[in-house]
């Protein structure tokens, strides 16, 4: 009962926590409405940032080139709660990626250069059972790269 008890404090910290930076996107009078549409949408996993990822990245995965859209994840490289609102919309702040690859690059494990060669931190063990490897290259978009630079300074676990 205790762990299904921290699972519902954990979902309704989430919800408040996403409940709370809609309403300041709401309040952001620097923004037209199309563009708090477009970032409320984005922040609920949805709309036009998605759209773009997928319109980007061919519809595949950047790292194993899966192509079935409805299992991608439109993952940021600087992290919502880090980014300006034109951050969290610019198609060139995400990664398309698996589940899985979503995650390891979410918490920090997985990085990549300005070359697009995978980066592997060294507190991630038995990567290949992951289906990472060293060899992993990803081609990147010019203006992905200051993203990057962000996520390997600040996110990256070394």
């Amino acid at each position: 009962m205790d762990l299904y008890i921290e699972f519902l404090e954990t979902n309704r910290q989430l919800i408040n926590n996403t409940i709370s930076e809609i309403e300041q996107v709401k309040a952001d009078k620097q923004l037209t409405t199309l563009e708090k549409e477009a970032i409320i949408l984005s922040r609920i996993g949805q709309g036009k940032f998605r759209d773009d990822l997928i319109e980007l990245w061919k519809g595949s995965c950047v790292i194993s080139k899966f192509n079935d859209s409805r299992f991608l994840i439109a993952s940021h490289i600087k992290p919502w709660k880090k980014s300006t609102n034109n951050e969290k919309i610019d198609k060139y702040n995400g990664l398309l990626l698996l589940p899985t690859y979503d995650k390891l690059f979410d918490l920090g494990f997985i990085s990549f250069d300005d070359n697009g060669i995978i980066i592997i931190s060294n507190s991630l063990t038995n990567f290949d059972k992951l289906g990472i490897d060293e060899a992993i290259r990803i081609e990147l978009k010019d203006e992905n790269k200051i993203y990057l630079q962000y996520h390997r300074q600040e996110i990256f676990k070394k």
